[in-house]
């Protein structure tokens, strides 16, 4: 008995929600739903030697489908030729802006303060030594904000025969390589460096006419070795892969 009641309820609630679900959409906008199918962006960051690269894009690029390119590049992958750097995927609209970060912030100075003495009235005094601070070192005055880390900005328009994307991507990645060192203060009192951060990015914006459900080699990179410079010997391929998916499959 309570077994059946509790059927008619969950059956009358799940009814009461399809209808206020309906109610709630107007015809135009059930059709927009069913005719624009949800975008699915993946990108591919994988690392190998300049030999490598050059051996797998020798010749003539005959087609915009670079599935065969992935399955060799898979095959270095699994050899340890080559090495997956990152993996992003983005789900959107068409004619949608999609972003998405996995950064860290790094705050730093960009101007100082010059050091300045605390008094200036009476020069024997300055030469005296005292317990007291006669100078202030240089002091950060304004600051700027760094996003360390990896940053993936796209908007993808899909063709109206459903078979290509118009793609526009902006992959970012920046590293904080060091500290630079330009001037010292120091005293009994106190120590101050004035220093500066030295980044390095790889970055990329660019528009594509992509294939829906097939990979495109987007761009190369070079990566940076242990002290922060280009290192040449190396290469980031980015690869994207589309697909469409209905909504409400």
């Amino acid at each position: 008995m309570f077994v059946m009641l509790g059927m008619r309820k969950f059956v009358w609630n799940m009814a009461l929600f399809e209808a206020l679900g309906a109610m709630s959409l107007s015809a135009q906008d059930a059709e927009q739903i069913q005719r624009d199918p949800t975008i699915h962006l993946q990108f591919e960051y994988i690392e190998l030697s300049q030999e490598k690269l050059t051996e797998l894009t020798y010749g003539a690029k005959t087609s915009s489908n670079d599935n065969e390119l992935r399955d060799k590049l898979q095959v270095m992958l699994d050899a340890g030729e080559a090495t997956m750097l990152e993996t992003q995927m983005l789900v959107g609209l068409s004619g949608a802006r999609l972003i998405t970060q996995s950064i860290k912030e790094m705050i730093f100075p960009t101007e100082y303060d010059p050091a300045w003495m605390l008094n200036l009235t009476d020069p024997k005094k300055m030469l005296e030594d005292t317990d007291e601070p006669q100078a202030l070192g240089p002091e950060p005055l304004s600051f700027e904000t760094r996003n360390l880390g990896i940053t993936l900005e796209a908007e993808p328009v899909l063709a109206e025969n459903k078979r290509y994307l118009d793609l526009r991507i902006g992959p970012q990645i920046v590293w904080h390589v060091e500290n630079v060192v330009w001037a010292s203060w120091k005293d009994k009192f106190s120590e101050v460096d004035v220093q500066m951060p030295v980044f390095y990015t790889m970055r990329v914006n660019t528009g594509l006419i992509v294939p829906v459900g097939q990979y495109h080699h987007a761009c190369t990179l070079t990566p940076r070795d242990e002290k922060g410079f280009p290192d040449p010997s190396r290469k980031v391929m980015i690869l994207v892969k589309t697909e469409l998916v209905p909504v409400g499959k």
